[in-house]
């Protein structure tokens, strides 16, 4: 049986959550004790990875996925994942429909799961993720914008 995650929604310990416009963002740990269950996603996010090894089953990601690694998920996307030691880590950016259908002019929005490794992307998730921790009342117009820079 697969699992079906509504908007914004993760397996794991929720950390920091907050949701402004059609985004919502939130820092999750690792479950030690639960086994992570076959689930779909119903909105688009990213996932960066914060501490830890990640595994997915989501196509086109590397099996091993390490710290800084930003992934992608489009809508509609079943998957198994874990972290390959526990007290893994990731912050979550997660895109409401209607903020995609926004931005979706002039713009081809990927439509299969993938991993960017590379230091640039990532550097964009780390700046999300950090700006979560120190939020303040400008913090979710920077976030926005980084969201659609990325």
């Amino acid at each position: 049986m697969v699992s079906k995650l509504l908007f914004g929604s993760f397996i794991g310990k929720l950390g920091k959550r907050i949701k402004f416009r059609e985004f919502s963002f939130s820092e999750m740990s690792d479950c030690a004790d639960e086994e992570i269950p076959l689930h779909t996603h119903e909105d688009a996010h990213f996932l960066l990875v914060v501490e830890g090894i990640y595994i997915t089953s989501a196509r086109n990601i590397p099996d091993f996925c390490s710290a800084s690694t930003l992934i992608f998920n489009p809508a509609g996307t079943t998957h198994r994942d874990r972290f390959q030691t526990r007290g893994g880590r990731f912050f979550t950016v997660s895109l409401e429909p209607e903020g995609l259908s926004r931005v979706q002019d002039g713009i081809n929005l990927i439509t299969h799961s993938i991993g960017f490794p590379d230091v640039e992307v990532s550097w964009l998730g780390s700046r999300l993720y950090k700006e979560l921790q120190t939020m303040d009342s400008v913090s979710p117009i920077i976030m926005e914008g980084m969201v659609l820079e990325l």
